[in-house]
């Protein structure tokens, strides 16, 4: 079997440079452009797709190679949507799938086009060379990703269940990172959980040249401080045990050990062994001279698998030692995990060796949520990898200005994917 990878790199490049011309910021998505792009792709092919949809502009996208039936069916699943951008502050223009540097720029390349079509091309592959499937290999493409999925993934799995059941599916969560002599491929096998919340407090208003004792404001900057102060205490969940093994840590550390280690100097690192709290926004007044009567604060945390909402939303409020300022949830998502001790993560674990000798392979929680926790309510055991080493400055651009994909290794990227279905079709 011979594969001309220079020229699969070569198809790769076009097709991610124009699927990143196609804006499907979201909101508002209307992802449909970009559905259509890569059922034409997968139609030239010969291949046939089915879309399912909430709305007519936002499909879900499958495209299937059947298998023999004998092991359940393997998901390649990516989302379509990007977040909104900065036009200014961009160095190129977001929408113009440049090549630059080595890179190919773009809202997207990262987040996760890019990922996209390095699964598409495996897919393709994997069709143009009749490859014998034991199980059913599945293309997903879904709309909403990057505003929690209602018309995406989360309706998906609630209307069509039967269209996406799977063994193993792999999305983004996890990638290869470099940093000086430091690398390493972080694993996604779990995600923390979003829990979004509104703090708000009433006061008396009034004229700003008289000072009051309950002014909404400053009762409400009290409590900020206070749960500015407070440290979450380090949890070592059961998945990031493999992960301290690694690191050369040992699983063994006790939480007080692990605070105090060097490792946990890195804010990445630290916010996969604690809760996190961030203060995402303010709300209060209307003029310079008016005491408002109501202050809020908006809070992205995000908790460890196993922690219970509830229970956290109480300690928030032991913290703040103030009855009169409520929080109500805006978002709560449960975290979720899979197992590390599966035979898709022992294979990729296998090939990454191969490919990138000597770099570690680190089973990581990742901070941010994805699609995937919808698949593991199904049952199917999900991982994240985009396949290539990427510095972490670069990988910082997700999501913010320069958002750019290196291409040197990109089809050493698509080999790992597709040498992942052949073996886990053997």
């Amino acid at each position: 079997m011979t594969i001309e990878w220079k020229a699969v790199k070569e198809e790769a490049i076009e097709i991610l440079r124009e699927y990143i011309t196609i804006d499907t910021t979201n909101p508002p998505g209307l992802e449909k452009p970009a559905a259509d792009f890569l059922e034409n792709i997968l139609k030239k092919d010969g291949l046939k797709t089915e879309t399912y949809q909430a709305v007519s502009e936002r499909p879900n996208l499958i495209c299937r190679l059947k298998g023999d039936g004998s092991k359940k069916a393997l998901i390649l699943l990516h989302h379509m949507d990007v977040v909104p951008v900065e036009r200014e502050k961009w160095s190129v223009d977001p929408f113009d799938g440049r090549i630059q540097d080595g890179f190919l720029w773009g809202r997207g390349a990262l987040d996760m086009k890019g990922t996209g079509i390095i699964y598409l091309m495996a897919f393709l592959l994997a069709h143009r060379l009749s490859l014998p499937l034991k199980r059913d290999l599945i293309y997903l493409a879904v709309p909403d990703e990057e505003t929690g999925g209602e018309m995406g993934a989360e309706w998906l799995i609630n209307n069509h269940p039967d269209k996406v059941e799977a063994e193993y599916l792999i999305n983004e969560g996890g990638s290869g990172w470099k940093e000086g002599p430091l690398c390493g491929f972080n694993m996604g096998v779990g995600e923390k959980g979003p829990l979004w919340l509104r703090l708000s407090v009433d006061g008396t208003p009034g004229h700003g040249s008289v000072p009051v004792d309950d002014n909404a404001c400053v009762r409400l900057a009290k409590a900020l401080t206070r749960i500015a102060d407070f440290k979450t205490p380090i949890r070592i969940v059961p998945e990031m045990h493999a992960f301290l093994d690694r690191v050369g840590i040992g699983r063994n550390i006790s939480p007080a050990e692990l605070a105090d280690h060097d490792l946990l100097k890195r804010p990445i690192v630290a916010a996969m062994f604690r809760n996190t709290i961030s203060l995402t926004g303010l709300k209060a007044g209307q003029k310079e001279n008016v005491i408002p009567s109501r202050a809020e604060a908006t809070f992205d945390c995000r908790l460890l698998p196993g922690v219970d909402h509830s229970g956290f939303i109480k300690e928030l409020e032991e913290i703040m030692a103030d009855e009169g300022i409520g929080i109500d949830v805006i978002m709560h998502i449960e975290a979720s995990c899979s197992p590390a001790e599966t035979e898709i993560y022992s294979v990729l674990e296998g090939i990454l060796a191969d490919n990138y000798p000597d770099v570690p392979v680190l089973p990581t929680i990742s901070t941010g949520f994805t699609d995937s926790r919808c698949f593991r309510r199904l049952g199917t055991h999900c991982y994240g990898l985009l396949p290539l080493l990427i510095d972490l400055e670069i990988i910082g651009t997700i999501h913010g200005h320069d958002e750019r994909l290196p291409i040197q290794d990109l089809e050493k990227g698509i080999k790992v994917i597709f040498d992942m279905i052949q073996r886990l079709n053997t």
